[in-house]
């Protein structure tokens, strides 16, 4: 018996590539990647394996050791949804269009807090809108350096 998986997609590896494809552009993204990226985005959006701790808690009374992985892979996941949504708020601001970006950067901080180098560029948004008050606030949220 045999198992191929070789015509088999796996979102969180799919996402985990465009999200890697898209840092590596650091800027600009070509129209085919953002279309891909935000179909990403929409697909993988919620929580990784939703209910996976009551067909545990059903199949092993929440003993098994497949609870850590899946919380790992939940965070992977997390991490690379943030990244994605830091590469499209890139894009935006490599094309002068700051006020996309802000909704996309405070949706990754919300997921994220601690990312600083998204708090930087949603201070940077929030001054090239002219919302000095905003930016003022992130950079006291987030302790960040002028």
């Amino acid at each position: 018996m045999r198992l191929d998986l070789s015509n088999c997609s796996i979102d969180v590896v799919r996402l985990q590539e465009v999200a890697r494809q898209c840092a590596d552009q650091k800027g600009m993204l070509t129209s085919d990647l953002v279309a891909e990226a935000r179909r990403m985005l929409e697909e993988t959006g919620g929580e990784f394996l939703p209910g996976w701790e009551e067909i545990e808690a059903e199949a092993n009374g929440g003993q098994g050791a497949a609870k850590e992985y899946v919380r790992a892979l939940r965070e992977v996941a997390e991490t690379a949804r943030v990244d994605l949504m830091g590469a499209l708020a890139a894009n935006h601001l490599a094309r002068q269009e700051p006020r996309k970006a802000i909704l996309l950067l405070e949706n990754a901080l919300e997921h994220q807090p601690d990312r600083e180098d998204l708090a930087r560029k949603l201070r940077a948004a929030y001054l090239e809108t002219g919302q000095h008050a905003r930016a003022v606030e992130i950079q006291k949220e987030h302790s960040l350096d002028t």
